[in-house]
């Protein structure tokens, strides 16, 4: 039986859903259409055992490049079960790869929560600055929101288990938003694959954020789902009201922005540390931020 020999990781809403659709393209590369497999990570799959497990590959073929799409892998820190993760993966798969995109972790902090708000489990009518407080003062339902974005402590424990040189660190605003080509064909020559693949689509939005009230509210209609998509036919209208540009976007405050900017700056720098790469060009300064107008792209 076959198990992956690399795993796409990354933080809430960095344009793992892309890269996924990207590179299942790819001739050599298998990718089952169940992204996110969640097996290391949640106790009732990790339960169902190893075979359970291969049988999510027992397609792949003849392919080179096997892998799966999990972002909440690199989420190490959120639970007992999610700190087992990485020794996990050490012990099934000890010769893996990983690809790990990250994105700006105050816009994807802004993006997670409309993420819950379109997926049901916070009311969209809810005001984001006084959820922000919430999570900022521990009485939020997901502080996850907050701890996904620790990027340098989650990289971290990754690197006690493998070497530096199986993993390649993706920033989202830079190689994904402005090089999606150049970084297909790094990620190519990563992955041990032809490299002179033409991949189509690159402009394609795959899982958006929702970010008008309007389109959060359409999304959650209790109707059911396409067979084809497994998409509810809710959160489809949700997506065409805001491409007909209806409605207005949701937005934090300045002042929390800051707020965020700042819980972050410790782990930016650490970060940098790690995967010697200045965020700092990309993610910028506060102001940068404010003036950015922080849209959420994915």
């Amino acid at each position: 039986m076959t198990l992956p020999n690399f795993y796409i990781l990354g933080a809430q809403k960095s344009g793992t859903s892309w890269l996924t659709s990207m590179l299942r393209q790819h001739p050599d590369i298998f990718i089952p259409r169940r992204k996110e497999i969640h097996y290391y990570n949640r106790p009732e799959n990790f339960n169902r055992g190893k075979a359970w497990y291969e049988g999510n590959f027992a397609n792949c073929g003849g392919a080179i490049a096997v892998g799966e799409g999990t972002p909440h892998y690199l989420a190490v820190n959120l639970t007992n079960d999610s700190a087992k993760i990485v020794s996990r993966i050490k012990t099934l798969t000890p010769d893996a790869r990983f690809i790990i995109s990250l994105r700006n972790p105050v816009t994807r902090a802004v993006s997670g929560l409309l993420h819950h708000m379109r997926e049901g489990r916070l009311s969209p009518w809810r005001n984001l600055d006084s959820e922000f407080d919430l999570l900022f003062s521990d009485r939020h339902p997901y502080p996850s929101v907050l701890q996904f974005g620790h990027y340098g402590e989650q990289i971290r424990s990754f690197l006690r288990h493998f070497p530096l040189h199986r993993f390649i660190f993706l920033i989202y605003e830079h190689d994904i938003l402005k090089y999606p080509r150049d970084t297909l064909q790094q990620l190519c020559q990563f992955l041990g694959v032809r490299t002179d693949f033409e991949f189509h689509h690159l402009s394609a939005r795959v899982n958006p954020t929702i970010r008008t009230r309007l389109g959060l509210v359409t999304s959650q209609l209790p109707i059911h789902k396409f067979h084809k998509r497994g998409r509810s036919i809710g959160r489809f209208l949700g997506w065409k009201i805001e491409r007909l540009g209806l409605g207005s976007p949701l937005s934090v405050s300045d002042e929390t922005l800051l707020r965020l900017h700042q819980y972050y700056l410790p782990d930016r720098k650490d970060l940098y540390q790690l995967i010697d790469r200045n965020v700092d060009d990309v993610w910028g300064t506060y102001q940068q931020l404010v003036n950015s107008k922080y849209e959420m792209h994915a």
